[in-house]
């Protein structure tokens, strides 16, 4: 947003702050990709530490207001949650305690102290998986009588809203996406599942060294197959290293008295993975000056790489490894270097300025990387393509729309191929992501996802 949007939103804020809670005495908006403030406020004589979290670029699936009243329901109920004070309606923005910790399990040095952060959590996800759904119905929350729904009512939610933005202006062809779509509504596991109130993206949270501080961020909380929680901690482990898949699941089923169904776990994570892309996509296409481009881009195609993986397992198919293509010269390269140190050379005194110095950074090493691989890449693209569709136009845009139309007409006899050329094209653009800017995830974008067993 710009200055003038963010000046009226924290004037907003700070009226509503002091009408309901107290005096302001500090409020700072934190350097991230998302609006957010740190607040401090006077109150019964003492200060109070406050975080207000604001709405995401990218659309979340479950309202604020209701986000809030779901920490509040977990709160209330001796789990691990900020106390909130309040939806601040005027500013889209939800308002509660401030509590003190980390939220990435990498700056957990020692691997027996991150270990039980994750079974802490594990055990609140097993608390908040058994309350009753019936709470989080009266607050807002919405719940299907259909099992298959049940089963599907993160990834339907994201797909609803997906499919509505893609309406709404000129489409971008997305093969993948449209192959992961149909793969996952021919593949629902069958049976009757338990509902519960589910986070949608688990495994987010505030700790600190001695412990799980509070469970955090349920933008994508819904009713739904706790199993779809369970599954996020594949994808998680691999933008932040929370433990192994396998140890995790038999402590899930131990502490919850339940047998896992490792099919259906399976399925959600390509439920999951898919559902992440299919939220990134509009931004994509569509960024404002914003937008922390590369990010996006890299949670994207990371993704699609991790769904198609994860649809390999559960089809019981070994994927062909990545061949990094050599680099070649372009005639752009030595404009993106100078371009890279005059970059290098802006002043950036305080935490937005530097990490605004950062997403450019990351673009001009992104493109640099692009000018030196990109042209083999384009071209192993072009024949994987004409494998497929042997008289595929010769416009890229067009040749995209043509290869989206046919797997929308394809079989379940042509999985296993699909599967193969997208994880191929897939791995191609997560290896151009593959810059030193972005040392934090790479892991997400060239790993494979941890077995389970």
């Amino acid at each position: 947003m710009d200055d003038a949007s963010s000046e009226s939103q924290e004037d907003k804020l700070i009226a509503w702050i002091e009408r309901h809670i107290g005096k302001v005495l500090r409020i700072e908006p934190q350097a991230r990709w998302r609006a957010a403030w740190i607040v401090d406020v006077e109150r019964d004589g003492e200060v109070a530490p406050l975080y207000v979290k604001g709405g995401r670029e990218t659309h979340a699936m479950t309202p604020l207001r209701l986000e809030g009243a779901a920490l509040g329901i977990l709160h209330a109920n001796g789990i691990k949650a900020p106390f909130q004070y309040g939806y601040c309606e005027e500013a889209d923005a939800i308002v509660m305690e401030r509590l003190d910790g980390q939220s990435r399990l990498e700056g957990v040095a020692d691997i027996a102290a991150r270990d039980r952060i994750v079974d802490q959590y594990v055990a609140a996800m097993v608390a908040f998986h058994a309350l009753d759904p019936a709470l989080f119905i009266a607050a807002g929350f919405a719940m299907s009588d259909d099992p298959a729904d049940l089963r599907l009512t993160q990834f339907k939610r994201v797909e609803t809203m997906y499919l509505s933005r893609k309406n709404e202006s000129a489409p971008t062809p997305e093969p993948c996406t449209a192959f992961l779509r149909r793969w996952i509504h021919r593949n629902v596991p069958p049976g009757a599942i338990k509902p519960a109130f589910i986070t949608g993206d688990a495994f987010q949270m505030l700790y600190r060294d001695d412990g799980l501080v509070a469970v955090m961020d349920l933008e994508m909380a819904c009713i739904g197959d706790p199993l779809f929680d369970l599954a996020c901690i594949r994808m998680r482990d691999l933008s932040e290293k929370t433990g192994t898949a396998a140890t995790i699941t038999r402590r899930y089923a131990e502490l919850s008295g339940t047998t896992v169904d490792l099919t259906a776990l399976r399925f959600h994570l390509v439920a999951f993975a898919a559902a992440s892309a299919l939220l990134i996509s509009d931004v994509m296409v569509n960024p404002t000056p914003q937008t922390d481009y590369f990010e996006y881009f890299v949670y994207y195609h990371g993704s699609l790489r991790i769904a198609l993986e994860a649809m390999a397992e559960a089809m019981a198919v070994t994927l062909d490894p990545f061949l990094e293509p050599e680099p070649t010269t372009n005639a752009d390269s030595v404009h993106l270097r100078m371009l890279a140190h005059a970059i290098e050379r802006i002043p950036a005194s305080g935490d937005m300025e530097r990490y605004q110095r950062g997403k450019a950074e990351a673009e001009t090493a992104y493109l640099a990387r692009r000018a030196r691989f990109g042209g083999a890449l384009d071209r192993a693209d072009r024949a994987d393509l004409l494998a497929i569709l042997s008289d595929a136009p010769a416009d890229a845009d067009e040749a995209e729309a043509a290869l989206e139309a046919f797997v929308q007409s394809a079989g379940p006899e042509w999985d296993e191929r699909l599967l193969r050329l997208f994880h191929r094209r897939a791995m191609r653009q997560c290896f151009l992501a593959d810059i030193p800017q972005n040392l934090r995830l790479k892991r997400f974008l060239r790993e494979r996802i941890a077995p389970l067993y």
